[in-house]
């Protein structure tokens, strides 16, 4: 999977350029994919190196038990998290700083000493992605 995420990101990264130039985007239209694709890319061969380089036994006992239950749910919070704003029950503002917090909480299994944690990531995902797309990027949020 790391390979065909590698090979992805090699593609943005080379269809990048033949984006056009930057009409009214300070940055242009080229740099998000650009950065996105190194980002890709650079994720994917650390995952890689690893999995290479990985020494553990096929006998060896997991070190973690199957969470299906969390991976229902947080694709249930996603669906619902575009649906309130497909509907315009939330603004994206709203909706990302509560999708945010309450996935950080499951993430967390829901323990009150990280609630500090989960509220300040769901308000700096909410605003500062609000603030990118409107203000850096030009692009209009529901």
């Amino acid at each position: 999977m790391a390979m065909v995420m590698i090979g992805l990101g090699g593609m943005v990264f080379f269809a990048s350029f033949n984006l056009p130039e930057p009409a009214l985007e300070p940055i242009g239209p080229a740099a998000f994919p650009f950065a996105i694709s190194l980002f890709l890319i650079g994720l994917s061969l650390v995952v890689l190196w690893r999995a290479l380089s990985r020494t553990a036994q096929a006998n060896d006992p997991p070190v973690h038990r199957k969470r299906l239950d969390l991976a229902i749910l947080t694709v249930a919070l996603t669906v619902a998290y575009l649906i309130s704003m497909e509907f315009g029950w939330l603004t994206y503002r709203w909706a990302t700083i509560i999708f945010v917090f309450v996935l950080t909480m499951l993430l967390f299994d829901w323990q009150l000493k990280k609630l500090p944690v989960a509220v300040v990531i769901g308000l700096i995902t909410g605003v500062g992605l609000k603030f990118a797309f409107t203000e850096v990027l030009y692009l209009d949020l529901p």
